[in-house]
């Protein structure tokens, strides 16, 4: 998965993705062009649960899991 097509499939903001992974946006920002795999695992997960749920909110789904 390429990390634009990840950052696009969350609101198009680096931000948001950063926000829905748990992590830094900094952190995006040293993937390079390719989401490292376990972090795509990650993405997966939430764009399957979002759609399970039928939810656009990632931040309800995110909050979800820390419950």
């Amino acid at each position: 998965m390429k990390t634009e097509d990840a950052i696009k499939e969350f609101g198009n903001s680096v931000r948001e993705l950063a926000q829905a992974l748990g992590i830094t946006r900094e952190a995006i920002y040293q993937w390079g062009e390719e989401v490292p795999p376990l972090r795509m695992y990650q993405i997966r997960e939430i764009i399957a649960r979002r759609e399970k749920l039928g939810a656009d909110d990632t931040a309800a789904i995110t909050q979800q899991e820390a419950a």
